[in-house]
């Protein structure tokens, strides 16, 4: 084979491998609300997501890739007594997730929180990463949730260049979420498209 066609055709698989093992980083602005409450709180469609999720009041919740807005925060402050840190890679300031991952070092948290952020991460390696942050977050007999939008349900994912959407079901997730946490220690509740599982040992992954 010619030399210069062989490092060109080299050159097409790098290139191809990096973008298939790169996230896709969600750049679309995070869902804006409306003030109730005389204008100290908005409602976002998150609210019926931390419902579902059965925070214990006067508890600490990791609220891993919740977005740029602080509603759900005081939501969870002002109505359950959650004190709630979020983390958010592409949505947060350096400040404030150096800060939450700080806290993270305690191990105290006695819940964490993924709403809608698995079914947008388009790798393995980034879906298990942010799984096992979940994990670490936790305190010994901690409970991590995470919902699963699955979109049209297709299992066709949708790849745009500001955003990525797998159309998958919770339940497709479980195998990942079992490799962290271990399996026997991980529930999936296809009815609310959500995974729950239980930190009862050291996170693996």
């Amino acid at each position: 084979m010619n030399k210069i066609l062989l490092i060109a055709l080299t050159s097409i698989i790098s290139f191809n491998l990096q973008s298939e093992e790169s996230q896709t980083a969600w750049k679309k602005e995070t869902v804006q609300g409306f003030p109730v409450f005389e204008g100290q709180l908005e409602i976002t469609e998150g609210f019926g997501a931390y419902l579902d999720f059965c925070l214990r009041p006067n508890s600490k919740n990791f609220d891993n890739g919740g977005g740029s807005h602080d509603y759900n925060t005081q939501f969870l402050k002002n109505y359950h007594g959650v004190s709630n840190y979020v983390y958010d890679p592409f949505q947060r300031s350096e400040e404030v997730n150096a800060t939450t991952l700080n806290e993270i070092k305690k191990h105290d948290f006695d819940t964490a929180t993924s709403n809608s952020v698995l079914n947008v991460i388009n790798t393995h390696e980034a879906r298990i990463k942010h799984i096992s942050l979940s994990c670490e977050a936790l305190k010994e007999g901690g409970i991590a949730y995470f919902k699963i939008y699955p979109g049209d349900r297709s299992q066709v994912e949708k790849k745009l260049a500001d955003s990525y959407q797998s159309n998958r079901s919770a339940a497709s997730y479980q195998e990942e979420v079992e490799q962290v946490f271990g399996k026997g220690n991980v529930v999936v509740d296809g009815k609310r498209e959500m995974i729950i599982a239980y930190k009862n040992s050291s996170c693996k992954g």
